[in-house]
């Protein structure tokens, strides 16, 4: 990256892909940031849910990904730029922000994003959560984005887009 970039992060459940209504939402919420952040780069962890759909967008807009996706067999990965037209590429200094799994791609997504930042990148993180879901992936991104002091907005989705049969509590 040469020029002061603008740089989306985007953490998310895996649980929007529960029903139409969860799914309507976070398509609507990705727009949504998409559209307050302007970003020129997106990071995402590659997983199904709401990092999909920030590929998606961010595909079709033509813009590099940055994704720290995992392996089949989680072993230590590294984040690939992902550029338009389907060539990708090592992140610069890639080693430092390997990972083997959710939780520890996490810490090294947003150290990632730190560094970035610290380099005079703008950086935005953009965290939905869907409370009817129980794995504490998006929470755990959270803790992370603001242990590194980045500028974090959380959205969590109103109980009208829950799937159906999903109590708050669960």
């Amino acid at each position: 990256m040469s020029d002061r970039q603008r740089i989306l992060v985007v953490t998310g459940s895996r649980a929007f892909e529960a029903d139409d209504r969860s799914r309507a939402w976070a398509r609507r919420a990705m727009l949504g940031a998409f559209h307050l952040v302007g970003p020129s780069i997106v990071v995402h962890g590659g997983a199904p849910g709401w990092d999909l759909y920030a590929e998606h967008l961010a595909t079709w807009l033509g813009l590099p990904r940055i994704v720290f996706a995992l392996g089949p067999r989680q072993l230590i990965a590294e984040p690939r730029i992902h550029l338009p037209g389907g060539a990708f590429r090592a992140v610069k200094d890639g080693k430092r922000y390997g990972y083997s799994a959710p939780l520890p791609r996490n810490e090294a997504m947003m150290r990632w994003a730190a560094d970035q930042l610290a380099t005079g990148h703008h950086v935005d993180v953009v965290a939905a959560r869907a409370p009817w879901s129980s794995t504490g992936g998006t929470l755990d991104a959270v803790k992370h984005a603001r242990a590194f002091e980045l500028p974090t907005r959380e959205l969590e989705v109103p109980s009208e887009a829950w799937p159906a049969g999903s109590d708050e509590g669960t």
